[in-house]
């Protein structure tokens, strides 16, 4: 016996519930100013206090890609995402 699998279930199921495939464009809703004003003037300080400034190095300088979300997903049409 031959398994032939297909995309047919799987492509009515969408059809049929209104999903679609969208790439999530980033920023939907942005932190509000006081949080991180308060987070920059005083945990930050707390967090660092007992570093030397060598010791400090920006997040994005070493790529820590590994926890990174995905960049696409499925959606009921006409919802928007989160």
């Amino acid at each position: 016996m031959n398994f032939n699998c297909s995309n047919g279930f799987i492509d009515r199921f969408k059809k049929r519930n209104a999903v679609e495939f969208q790439i999530i464009d980033g920023v939907s809703d942005g932190v509000p100013e006081d949080i991180s004003n308060d987070w920059i003037n005083k945990k930050l300080p707390e967090l660092i206090k007992d570093y030397e400034p060598n010791d400090i190095f920006n997040g994005d300088e070493f790529g820590l890609f590994w926890r990174i979300l995905p960049n696409k997903t499925y959606k009921m049409k006409g919802k928007k995402l989160k």
